[in-house]
């Protein structure tokens, strides 16, 4: 009996570690805005895709995002992915660093869209 009570304990823990509360999203004035996550008024995530996978004969439903600033903390960025999944809790969060790839591309759509 107590085996099953921790497991349980354990479980509603962890299933509400990666998530905040209304109360943390007010705090630090996040929203959603189209494709970016913004905090405090400033765009610190851009959703790059959602897309469907199949993993493990399971589909799963995948959130893609960009960090936009490279020099975001690992403490910020869990607190940013603890956000999205609040927002999409069936999705599958994917977090990327910017880098000179994304840089090249992006700056190559810019161009060709002039």
């Amino acid at each position: 009996m107590k085996k099953l009570l921790l497991i349980i304990t354990l479980c509603l823990c962890s299933c509400s570690t990666y998530k905040m509360s209304n109360k943390e999203i007010n705090k630090f004035k996040y929203e959603v805005d189209g494709w970016d996550i913004i905090k405090d008024d400033h765009c610190v995530a851009n959703i790059r895709e959602m897309e469907w996978e199949l993993y493990e004969g399971k589909l799963v439903k995948e959130i893609t995002m960009t960090i936009c600033d490279p020099k975001t903390r690992d403490k910020d960025l869990i607190e940013i992915i603890k956000f999205v999944h609040t927002k999409y809790p069936k999705y599958k969060i994917e977090v990327n660093r910017e880098n000179e790839f994304t840089r090249w591309l992006l700056n190559r759509e810019n161009k060709n869209k002039k």
